[in-house]
């Protein structure tokens, strides 16, 4: 991979990363308020979920 494709890459994965936390700020907000479990068990739970939805066909 050429340094501007490269830079292409992170441009664009930046740019996807500022849109979700825009999209999905209130729900998520909402999330952590109403559950008990602590922010890092949340998140590995949506990371789990999220690579499991990457691996079905």
């Amino acid at each position: 991979m050429t340094l501007d494709g490269l830079e292409l890459l992170e441009r664009t994965t930046m740019q996807t990363v500022v849109r979700a936390i825009q999209d999905y700020y209130e729900s998520s907000r909402t999330i952590f308020q109403k559950e008990e479990d602590s922010p890092g068990n949340i998140a590995e739970d949506v990371l789990r979920e999220a690579g499991a939805g990457m691996h079905k066909t």
